[in-house]
């Protein structure tokens, strides 16, 4: 049965929705007005810091475009700051950034959102990501992202762009500009807890133009992609010779580097002050001011280069690979989850955990068993400290190490299993 609905009722309730309509807008206007403060704030500062920090030096060759996508290769967490100066405090970058930063606290996800930066949950697909990047750059602005997923373990790209990277500038119809980074790596090494001063120099380019990247097909354009992002620090600091301040201390780089080059011993190098040393032999190693090593004790040759050092640690795992039935296993670890969005994990079980051509398996002492196959996730996280973590089907997977001397490993196992650790060969 209508009811009828007096004029003096119906004109009020289309005044209220009105007064709402007007709040709500006046809100928006200023979130975006904060919004943009911010934005022009955290870049002025952060531009400023690594100027000061860093030393920076800035070549733009092409300013990109609105809208464009700008791809870094990955040296360390301090890229972001690096393309920030070179873009000369611009705040119109839109980048891309792990849940992994994202959750860290509230704080985090408070500011992350005003900057506007995109969250991405690292090591999976994430197709919510992916629409907000074509919204982004629709919008104009540049869509940053630094697709090996993971920043360098040894100065070069830490792998191929991830699967994907080359739909995307079809996707967002839009050209696509790199910004390659020297000395990044190190200023600031994933296993050192600090940085380093010494120099580091950005360059801008365009890759492709918008008409260009539709010519080609996707497949084209990420080997095109995977190319232009290799980079090598060790290249590169023989060439200039920058001095870095503190780096003969080698404080961490026994996380990075667990092959003996002496012995062949895996999680035998420690640190000792201002050496790495194998426990199990006479070796010993110094390193100048440039970040190249020198044998102080042993017989035999000792690599001069981190990316050196790492492809010995690769061979090795390679030829143990040869037996199709070769398994890393880790007694003792602890196994966490944590759900997207979550800021804390909860400790689930302890174990045993392993890796073999079969996949990631873990065998808990209260009955918890997982099971990965090598290509249910894109690749293992490490927090260059003492935790594993994969992210599948929604969830945070963690391990933690009671003995992490061979972290590295596992990570550098399941990319050759994959068969993406060809940018370190």
């Amino acid at each position: 049965m209508w009811r009828r609905v007096r004029p003096a009722a119906a004109a009020s309730s289309l005044h209220s929705r009105g007064k709402e309509n007007e709040v709500s807008s006046l809100k928006k206007a200023l979130r975006r007005g904060f919004d943009r403060s911010f934005r022009h704030l955290a870049v002025f500062v952060i531009s400023l810091l690594v100027k000061i920090k860093f030393r920076v030096r800035a070549t733009v060759v092409d300013m990109p475009e609105p809208g464009a996508l700008i791809l870094g290769n990955h040296t360390c967490i301090w890229d972001f700051g690096f393309l920030l100066y070179a873009l000369k405090q611009r705040a119109d970058e839109r980048f891309v950034a792990t849940s992994v930063q994202f959750d860290k606290s509230r704080f985090f996800t408070w500011a992350f959102g005003h900057l506007g930066i995109i969250r991405k949950q690292q090591g999976a697909s994430d197709l919510q990501s992916v629409r907000e990047m074509m919204r982004a750059s629709k919008e104009g602005g540049w869509v940053v992202l630094y697709p090996a997923g993971m920043t360098s373990f040894d100065g070069r790209q830490a792998g191929n762009a991830l699967p994907g990277t080359g739909q995307l500038p079809k996707l967002l119809r839009t050209g696509v500009y790199t910004a390659i980074v020297n000395g990044g790596f190190l200023s600031a090494p994933r296993y050192l807890k600090g940085s380093l001063r010494g120099r580091v120099e950005i360059t801008v380019k365009r890759l492709l133009s918008a008409e260009e990247a539709a010519k080609l097909s996707a497949d084209e354009i990420q080997a095109r992609v995977n190319e232009a992002l290799r980079f090598n620090d060790w290249d590169w600091q023989e060439k200039n010779r920058v001095p870095f301040k503190g780096i003969q201390k080698m404080d961490g780089v026994w996380r990075q580097l667990y092959y003996c080059p002496e012995c062949g011993q895996e999680g035998a190098i420690k640190q000792g002050k201002g050496t790495l040393y194998c426990e199990k032999c006479h070796f010993s190693a110094l390193r100048d001011e440039y970040g190249f090593f020198h044998r102080e004790k042993g017989n035999g040759a000792c690599p001069s280069r981190m990316d050196e050092w790492t492809d010995m640690e690769l061979t090795a795992l390679r030829r143990s690979l040869e037996d199709p039935s070769y398994t890393l296993s880790q007694n003792g670890v602890r196994y966490m989850t944590q759900p997207e969005g979550a800021l804390q994990a909860t400790n689930v079980d302890s174990g045993e955990m392993r890796l073999s051509r079969g996949g990631l398996d873990f065998d808990g002492q209260n009955g918890h068993s997982l099971h990965f196959e090598i290509n249910d996730f894109q690749f293992l996280i490490s927090d260059d400290l003492n935790t594993l973590r994969l992210n599948a089907g929604g969830m945070s997977h963690l391990f933690y190490f009671e003995d992490p001397s061979l972290m590295n490993k596992w990570i550098f196992m399941h990319q050759i299993l994959k068969g993406e650790g060809a940018c370190r060969t």
